[in-house]
């Protein structure tokens, strides 16, 4: 039976078990429209099913993505039901008085969540005994609804674990072996542990033994512990100039994105629901707050690459930080909510990225007056004498590495060549030949190295070729 709705901007109406509802707003492409929420009250019991149906005034071509089916049991009149957290003997759910719900938490997969076990009676929590504990023995079963089919990861109440997962929301036919369950006296709840290592939207059930009625929940939501990026080389700390080289900046390097259970174990029905996804990890500094590593990353790089498809709980990818230092990615959803839940996004320390070559370059020297060079020469230069040079901190990417400086700069060593390739041997005779770390600045510096020579001019000797 319909009771109400709720949601900015939408109106509803109903008809028999019919209740249609409209909103006036224009909507983009790719946008979504405010929730809506449908409050009902199930008069049946058993395997309900409940259809929603999208339509807009303009032509749709793919009217088969317009349906949206999701079902669930109801016990009916079962002596047991599930509760978030212990009930007031007496006093029916929803009701003043009431500190139970029958909506039970979200949970973190691989988390030991307590959610308590209610004795009911005409559907309202009843005690069963005001002065001694009663023995119970209950089976439990798991049914999935979103994945709808189960990834083989085993789920438990008060350590027992459970069986397959029935899929697509239907009742179980697989039960766990039987649990001692004591129900306290004067209290008609009791608390009970559960854990499952996986993610999705699911159903839980009981049965006491001996009984064909079955408890049940509605279902519920479990949300991954947590999304990381790792690679063996990341860290879980702020890092600094002192980290071990990564790759060469603008060089790609190897990540998965996964989503976690509690144990450090990848959660295999992530993306299996088909609305999950990775979005790309945002960039920030990865130096600890206020450190010379902070401060001399004066420029904030971006993130390339790409990500595969989730498999597994995991997206694997290739990105690239095209800058020198290090960084700290953060993990996202895309869209940010799983299930229409947020889930906690742990972020990697990465780096360090360090110049992948220098670019070296020299001003042509002027040919003086007094060197009488003649017409045929337009450059030249005396022994020792300054050259005029830049060196700058290239990235793999052929742009400069302008967080090259500070504490991220090493020093340089020149050489000089009698050639331009850089496979022919070096010629000594060069002076000031090399670049201190504190030369640089945005990955630039300007030395002024001087080359001597090997045989000098004397002007008491005849020179020659």
């Amino acid at each position: 039976k319909y009771l109400s709705s709720a949601g900015v901007g939408w109106a509803c109406a109903v008809s028999g078990q019919v209740v249609t509802c409209s909103h006036s707003a224009s909507l983009a492409a790719g946008a979504a429209l405010p929730k809506l929420t449908i409050n009902a009250t199930v008069g049946a019991k058993g395997t309900i099913v409940n259809s929603a149906v999208a339509s807009g005034k303009e032509y749709d071509p793919e009217l088969a993505n317009n349906t949206a089916t999701a079902k669930g049991t109801v016990a009916g009149g079962s002596s047991y039901k599930f509760t978030h957290g212990k009930c007031t003997s007496g006093i029916a759910l929803g009701q003043p008085g009431q500190a139970c719900t029958d909506v039970l938490p979200t949970v973190e997969a691989g988390v030991a969540s307590m959610i308590h076990i209610t004795a009911m009676s005409a559907g309202v929590p009843t005690t069963l005994s005001a002065d001694k504990a009663t023995p119970l023995k209950m089976s439990f079963a798991l049914s999935c609804h979103k994945p709808s089919k189960w990834a083989g990861v085993s789920a438990q109440v008060e350590g027992k674990a459970l069986k397959a997962c029935a899929t697509d929301g239907n009742d179980p036919a697989d039960w766990s072996a039987s649990l001692d369950i004591s129900m306290p006296a004067g209290s008609p709840s009791v608390p009970v542990t559960f854990v499952y290592d996986d993610v999705g939207r699911i159903q839980l059930f009981m049965r006491a033994d001996g009984a064909t009625e079955l408890g049940t929940a509605l279902p519920f939501v479990s949300v991954p512990f947590e999304i990381r990026v790792t690679n063996p080389a990341f860290k879980d700390t702020p890092i600094d100039q002192s980290a071990v080289p990564l790759v060469p900046a603008g060089a790609p390097f190897d990540v998965m994105i996964g989503a976690y259970n509690a144990h450090g174990k990848l959660t295999p029905n992530f993306g299996a629901e088909g609305t999950a996804a990775f979005a790309m990890p945002s960039v920030e500094r990865g130096a600890p707050s206020g450190s010379p590593a902070e401060q001399d990353m004066t420029k904030l790089p971006g993130l390339g690459g790409t990500l595969e498809g989730i498999n597994g709980g995991a997206a694997a990818g290739k990105f690239k930080i095209n800058e020198v230092g290090v960084v700290k990615l953060t993990p996202a959803l895309a869209p940010a909510l799983y299930l229409d839940l947020p889930v906690r996004a742990t972020p990697a320390y990465v780096g360090r990225f360090y110049p992948a070559y220098f670019l070296m370059s020299a001003k042509q020297m002027d040919c003086l007056p007094r060197m009488l060079c003649g017409s045929e020469v337009s450059t030249a230069a005396y022994s020792k004498q300054p050259l005029i040079a830049t060196v700058t901190a290239q990235t793999a990417e052929n742009t400069a590495a302008e967080n090259y400086q500070g504490v991220f700069a090493r020093a340089v060593t020149l050489s000089a060549h009698a050639d331009p390739r850089v496979d022919v041997g070096s010629l000594s005779g060069l002076g000031a030949a090399g670049v201190l770390s504190t030369g640089f600045n945005k990955g630039v510096a300007e030395p002024r190295p001087e080359f001597a020579l090997t045989k000098g001019f004397d002007r008491a000797v005849l020179q020659g070729p």
